[in-house]
């Protein structure tokens, strides 16, 4: 059974920015969201490092993705996005 995935506003607004300031780069990141996607849709509780209250953290070079996992619900809530490191 697969777990929801969605986005808040100001995740999503902040992976539109990475994208937007790194062109060269989009196939990259692109692999990294499908990757990161399928890990959470998969096992969210498993995925990245535990931050309490249903808090975690997950590395997806070159993204770092702040999520919040609810398992009543199955659903996952990405919070921040931000690069792990400068792209060239």
């Amino acid at each position: 059974m697969t777990w929801h995935v969605a986005w808040h506003d100001t995740a999503f607004d902040q992976m539109a920015r990475i994208v937007r300031n790194h062109p060269d780069h989009k196939d990259e990141l692109a692999a990294a969201l499908r990757d990161l996607t399928a890990a959470l849709r998969a096992d969210p509780e498993g995925a990245g490092e535990s931050r309490g209250d249903g808090l975690r953290i997950t590395f997806h070079d070159p993204l770092v993705v702040d999520f919040q996992v609810a398992p009543a619900d199955r659903r996952v809530l990405i919070l921040n996005v931000r690069l792990r490191w400068v792209l060239l």
